[in-house]
């Protein structure tokens, strides 16, 4: 059968799957053991993808090939977003955070 190769799959997975992970973390507070849990499964899908055995790290295969932790990504993506906010002119959401923050 013709697989395709790990770079590709790698690709698909951080263009499709993780965003889908990533969607509410600007707005919705995750603890520490829902992150840990979806970097995990990641991390596990990487595992799948190079063959590798659970207790095996893939951490230089993701920085080898310029991907972040979830844990990284949940970061700048809060940090972004907190720094962008102010420049959003819309009233909506300035009340919506108000009532968010009450």
């Amino acid at each position: 059968t013709n697989k395709p190769s790990e770079k590709v799959m790698m690709k698909i997975l951080y263009t499709v799957c993780v965003p889908t992970l990533l969607y509410a973390c600007n707005i919705k507070e995750y603890s520490s053991s829902e992150v840990t849990n979806l970097n995990t499964a990641v991390n596990d899908a990487i595992r799948k993808i190079y063959s590798f055995n659970r207790w095996e790290s893939v951490r230089h295969l993701r920085m080898e090939q310029g991907y972040d932790s979830i844990h990284e990504m949940f970061f700048k993506q809060r940090e972004s977003f907190s720094r962008n906010l102010p420049l959003i002119g819309n009233n909506f959401i300035k009340k919506l955070l108000r009532y968010m923050e009450s």
